[in-house]
C-alpha cells in the first residue's frame, strides 16, 4: 500500500508541474498577444486563489489551531478584492476611465496589507491567543473599505506612476518598505519554525521569497506593459500558489499531523511538569530536615527574647490566643501598682488582669471600653496615648501576633511618658516664644549649624519658598535651595562665614519648591549657644523689584523693536509717545509728533470719529482691530487697523490712552483677491458638479440598457439594483448643482425626489405599495448625504421587492428627523409587509445591500437598528458632528 502511495503521489507530482510550466508558458504567450489579456489572466488567476485560501481557510477553522495561518487565510479574500479592482482599473480596461493609475495605486495598498499581515500574524502566536475568526474579518473589512474609499472617492492615496516618468518616489519606497516588512516576517517565521508543521513552514516561506521578488521586480519598471512587470506577475502567482498549497496542507491534506503535532508538546511539557515535581518533592524532604533544626535555633531565641523582655523599661504583657497571661514584666507589674511578682500572674485569665490594672487609669470605666474595643476588632495600636492617675501620661501600643496567618497571641506594650511630656512641654513653649519673634520679621531669616543645615525657617522664608519648615528642617540649605551654577559662590561664601569673617551683604538665587528662582540679598551674623556656634541670616527679597526693573526694559524694547505703530497720548489728545514703528508707517519722527494733538494724522472728515473714540476710552472702554485711516507725512491716507485701551495707574484711575496701529494696506488687497478666487472656484465646482452629475446618468442609462437586454432576472434584478444606487449618487449632484450652498445638501427635499424616481423606475412593485413621506427638512453635508442617499435607496428597494410578495398590497413609510439640540440625524424606514424570516440575523445576512447598508452606516459613524411590530423597519442614527470630515 505504501508503494502504491508513493506511486500515486508521484503521479501527481507530475501532473502538478506539468499543469504549472504548461500554464505559465501559456500564460507568458499571451504577453505576445496582447499584454491586457495577459494581466487580466494573472492577476484574476491570483484572485481565485486568493478566494480558494479564504473559502478553505474559513472552513477548515476547527482544524487549524495555528493562528498565524488563519489570519493568512481570511486576509487573503481582502488582498483578492484589491487584486480584482486592480485589474479592471488596469490601465488600457475601460472600467474606470477617469485616471489611468488606479491599478498602481491598489498594487501597493494590496501588496501593504499581505506584507503587514504577513508580519502581524505574529502577535497571535507570541500572545498564545485563538484567533477570533469574526474580529479578524471586520478589521479586513474595514480597513479595505478605506483603502478602496481613499483611492477611488476622497482621492488622497499618493499618486503611484507618472506617464513618460515611471514609479513615483512613493512607490519605490513603498516597494523597499513592503520588502523589509516580508524579509522581517520571513526572520519571525524561521525562528518560529517549530510552531509550524515542515512542509507548512517550507511552502510559507518560499511564498515570502517570491513575494520579495515580485515586489524588487516592480520597483525598476517605467512601463506598465514592460518586461519587469511581467516577471513581478509571474512570481506573485507564486507566492499565492505556496500560501495556497499551505492551506491545503493543514486545512484538508493534513489536519491530523497538526494536531499529533500538539499532542507531542502537550506530552513534553506534562514530562517536563513531572520531572518538576519530583524536584519539589526532593526540595520538601530538605526543607522539613531544616525547618527542625530551626525549631531548635527559635527555641534558644525565644528563651533570649523573654530575658530582653524581662529588662525594658516599658511594660510588656504578652497574652495567649485563649486569653492568658503569657508573658508580663516587672516594668509592667510596677507601672500599674501591682503587688504580685511578674511569674505569679503567668497563666491569669484576662478580665482578671484587666480588674487589677483598672484603678491605674485616670477613667476606668473608659479605659476597660478601650480594651474591650481594640481585643473586638483586633487590629493593631500604634503610641496611642491616655492618661493615669497622679497627673501621668503614657503610651499604648497593641500588636496582634499571627504564624503563618494563624493568630497566635496578642502583644501589649505600656511606656510611662510623663517626664518626656513635660520637657517637651516646655521646649514647645520656648520655640513658639522664638518662632513668634521671628515670624513678626518681615524679612527671611534662617538660623543654620556650621554644617549649613537649617534649624529655623520663618514664615516669610514659606511664603517665599513654597517649602513649609518642617519639609527643610534639617536639611542643608545649599543642596536644594541654590542653583547649581551659584554653588559653588555660596560655598566660598559659607567658608569665610564659618572662619568669622562676614561680608556687608552678598546676594544669590533661591530656588521655590515650584521650580521659580527668588533674588534673596542677604546679611549674617553668628552667635554661640549652649558651647554651639550657630549662624543667622536676614535676607530681603529682590525678584519681584528686579522683575518689574526688567520688565520696563523689556517692554522699551519691544516698543522700540515692533513694525506696528505703538503711540500714546494723554486725555487731552496730546502724543507723549511714538515709536519707530509708528515713523516708518507714518513718516513723522518722534521729535516732530511728542506733545503735539492726535489729529495731526487724522483726516478731517473722521475728526468727529476720533473725538467718539476718546470719550468711549476715557469711559474705561477698548477697541480691538477698529479698521479706519490715517495721515501719512506724505498726504498719503494709510488703512490701519487700531487697537485702542486705556492706560491705568496704580490707583487704578485713567490717565492716558494706548494706541496700537497696524498697516492693512496688503491684507486688503489680498481679501479682494481671495473673494474673486472664491467667486470663480465656485463656478468651477458648480460645472464639476453638472458634469458628474451627466457622467453618472449616462452610467445609469448604461447599466439599464444592459439589464433591458438581460435574460436571467437575477442578473436582471442586480443590475437595476447598480443603475438606482448610480442614480442615488447623481441626484445628489443635480441637487448640488442646483443648490446656492454647493456643501450642505436639503436632504428632505433629495429624499422626496430619490424616493418618487424610485418607485417610478419599479412600475409594477411600487404600484401595490403607498409611499408615505414623513421628512423633517435639514440640511447635511455631501459627505453624510451621498452614504444616507445610498442606504435610503437600498432600503426603500428593498421594501419594494420583498415586503408584499404575490400581489399584496401595503404601505411604506419614510421618515426624516433632526434633533437641533444634540445635532442627531434619525432615518426610519418602515413598512407593514411580511417581515424578515424568522431566525435570519440580518447583520450576518450574505445580502450586497444590507452588507453596504452596515457599511454606509459605519462611515457616517452612526448605528443600525430593527424595529419592532408587524413589518419591517430600519432605523439609522447618527450625528453631524460626526460626518464633517
Amino acid at each position: 500500500m505504501t508503494k502504491i502511495s508513493e506511486q500515486v503521489s508521484s503521479h501527481n507530482r507530475i501532473f502538478y508541474w506539468f499543469f504549472m510550466i504548461t500554464l505559465m508558458t501559456g500564460l507568458y504567450l499571451t504577453t505576445k498577444v496582447n499584454y491586457i489579456l495577459f494581466h487580466s489572466i494573472a492577476e484574476l488567476f491570483s484572485v481565485v486563489v486568493a478566494a480558494s485560501v479564504f473559502i478553505i481557510t474559513w472552513n477548515s477553522v476547527k482544524y487549524i489551531k495555528n493562528p498565524y495561518l488563519i489570519t493568512v487565510g481570511i486576509s487573503y479574500l481582502f488582498i483578492g478584492i484589491l487584486d480584482l479592482l486592480h485589474t479592471l482599473a488596469y490601465k488600457g480596461m475601460p472600467i474606470f476611465t477617469d485616471y489611468d493609475y488606479y491599478a498602481n495605486q491598489l498594487w501597493i495598498a494590496a501588496r501593504s496589507m499581505e506584507g503587514i499581515t504577513l508580519l502581524a500574524a505574529f502577535v497571535l502566536l507570541y500572545r498564545k491567543q485563538e484567533a477570533r475568526v469574526g474580529i479578524v474579518f471586520l478589521c479586513y473589512a474595514t480597513v479595505t473599505a478605506l483603502l478602496v474609499s481613499s483611492i477611488f472617492y476622497w482621492k488622497i492615496f499618493p499618486i503611484c506612476f507618472v506617464e513618460g516618468k515611471g514609479l513615483t518616489p512613493f512607490k519605490i519606497y513603498s516597494e523597499y518598505a513592503i520588502c523589509s516588512i516580508l524579509v522581517v516576517s520571513s526572520i519571525l517565521l524561521m525562528k518560529n519554525r517549530s510552531i509550524f508543521a515542515e512542509k507548512i513552514y517550507r511552502l510559507l516561506l518560499l511564498s515570502i521569497v517570491y513575494a520579495v521578488i515580485s515586489e524588487l521586480s516592480f520597483t525598476f519598471y517605467i512601463d506598465n506593459y514592460g518586461i519587469s512587470n511581467i516577471v513581478g506577475h509571474f512570481f506573485k502567482i507564486f507566492s499565492f500558489m505556496m500560501i495556497y498549497r499551505a492551506i491545503i496542507s493543514i486545512g484538508i491534506e493534513e489536519p491530523y499531523a497538526l494536531i499529533f503535532k500538539e499532542l507531542r508538546v502537550t506530552n513534553e511539557n506534562l514530562q517536563k511538569e513531572i520531572e518538576l515535581r519530583k524536584k519539589t518533592e526532593f526540595d520538601l524532604e530538605a526543607e522539613i530536615i531544616t525547618r527542625k533544626q530551626f525549631e531548635k535555633v527559635q527555641q534558644n531565641i525565644l528563651q533570649r527574647f523573654y530575658l530582653m523582655l524581662s529588662s525594658m523599661y516599658s511594660g510588656v504583657l504578652l497574652m495567649t490566643e485563649e486569653g492568658r497571661v503569657e508573658f508580663i514584666n516587672k516594668a509592667f507589674c510596677d507601672a500599674f501598682g501591682l503587688k504580685e511578682k511578674p511569674a505569679d500572674l503567668v497563666g491569669l485569665e484576662s478580665r482578671d488582669l484587666l480588674e487589677k490594672i483598672l484603678p491605674a487609669f485616670q477613667d476606668p470605666a473608659e479605659a476597660a471600653a478601650r480594651v474591650r474595643k481594640i481585643l473586638q476588632h483586633g487590629e493593631a495600636v500604634k503610641v496611642e496615648e491616655f492618661a493615669m492617675q497622679g497627673g501621668r501620661t503614657a503610651l499604648r501600643d497593641f500588636v496582634p501576633l499571627n504564624i503563618h496567618g494563624k493568630s497566635s497571641g496578642r502583644l501589649w506594650i505600656y511606656t510611662d511618658i510623663t517626664e518626656h511630656k513635660r520637657a517637651e512641654q516646655a521646649l514647645r513653649e520656648s520655640e513658639q516664644f522664638n518662632n513668634a519673634v521671628l515670624d513678626t520679621v518681615g524679612s527671611l531669616v534662617v538660623v543654620l549649624d556650621m554644617k549649613g543645615c537649617l534649624l529655623r525657617f520663618n514664615q516669610a522664608c514659606e511664603a517665599a519658598t513654597g517649602y513649609s519648615a518642617a519639609e527643610v528642617l534639617g536639611r542643608v540649605f545649599w543642596e536644594f535651595l541654590v542653583p547649581k551654577e551659584e554653588l559653588e559662590g555660596v560655598r566660598l561664601t559659607w567658608e569665610r562665614l564659618q572662619a568669622g569673617d562676614f561680608p556687608n551683604a552678598h546676594e544669590n538665587h533661591w530656588i521655590a519648591k515650584d521650580g521659580a528662582r527668588r533674588l534673596v540679598t542677604w546679611t549674617n551674623t553668628a552667635i554661640v549657644q549652649n558651647g554651639k556656634n550657630y549662624i543667622i541670616g536676614s535676607g530681603l527679597d529682590l525678584t519681584e523689584r528686579r522683575q518689574v526693573e526688567k520688565d520696563r526694559s523689556v517692554l522699551a524694547a519691544i516698543v522700540d523693536s515692533s513694525e506696528d505703530a505703538i503711540i500714546s497720548k494723554n486725555l487731552q489728545g496730546l502724543i507723549t509717545s511714538w515709536n519707530v514703528g509708528a515713523e516708518h508707517l507714518l513718516g513723522y519722527r518722534a521729535v516732530e509728533m511728542i506733545g503735539q494733538p492726535i489729529n495731526r494724522i487724522v483726516p478731517p472728515e473722521l475728526h468727529a470719529e476720533e473725538a467718539t473714540i476718546m470719550d468711549s476710552l476715557r469711559r474705561g472702554l477698548s477697541y480691538a482691530h477698529f479698521e479706519t485711516v490715517r495721515l501719512a507725512s506724505d498726504g498719503r491716507l494709510i488703512p490701519l487697523s487700531l487697537t485702542l485701551s486705556p492706560i491705568y495707574d496704580t490707583s487704578n484711575t485713567i490717565i492716558g490712552i494706548s494706541k496700537i496701529a497696524r498697516d492693512i494696506t496688503e491684507a486688503k488687497l489680498a481679501s479682494e483677491q481671495i473673494k474673486a478666487a472664491l467667486a470663480e472656484k465656485e463656478v468651477m465646482l458648480k460645472e464639476i458638479h453638472h458634469r458628474v452629475k451627466n457622467n453618472l446618468q449616462v452610467i445609469s442609462s448604461l447599466v439599464s440598457l444592459q439589464s433591458d437586454n438581460q435574460t436571467d432576472e437575477r442578473m436582471r434584478d442586480e443590475l437595476n439594483d447598480v443603475r438606482d444606487r448610480v442614480r442615488s449618487m447623481a441626484l445628489i449632484h443635480e441637487k448640488l448643482y442646483q443648490a446656492d450652498d454647493l456643501a450642505q445638501l436639503n436632504f428632505a427635499d433629495y429624499a422626496t425626489s430619490l424616493l418618487h424616481s424610485l418607485w417610478r423606475s419599479h412600475g409594477t412593485l411600487a404600484a401595490k405599495a403607498r409611499l408615505n413621506l414623513e421628512l423633517t427638512p435639514c440640511e447635511l453635508p455631501v459627505a453624510a448625504a451621498v452614504p444616507c442617499g445610498l442606504i435610503l435607496n437600498e432600503l426603500a428597494g428593498n421594501a419594494l421587492k420583498h415586503a408584499f410578495p404575490h400581489d399584496r398590497g401595503g404601505e411604506v413609510t419614510v421618515g426624516l428627523q433632526h434633533d437641533a439640540v444634540t445635532d442627531m440625524i434619525c432615518l426610519k424606514v418602515h413598512d407593514n409587509g411580511v417581515g424578515l424570516p424568522d431566525g435570519l440575523d440580518w447583520r450576518q445576512s450574505r445580502s450586497l445591500g444590507l452588507r453596504l447598508v452596515q457599511i454606509l452606516a459605519g462611515q457616517l459613524r452612526g448605528t443600525v437598528a430593527t424595529g419592532t411590530g408587524p413589518g419591517t423597519e430600519f432605523q439609522i442614527t447618527f450625528f453631524l458632528k460626526g460626518t464633517q470630515a
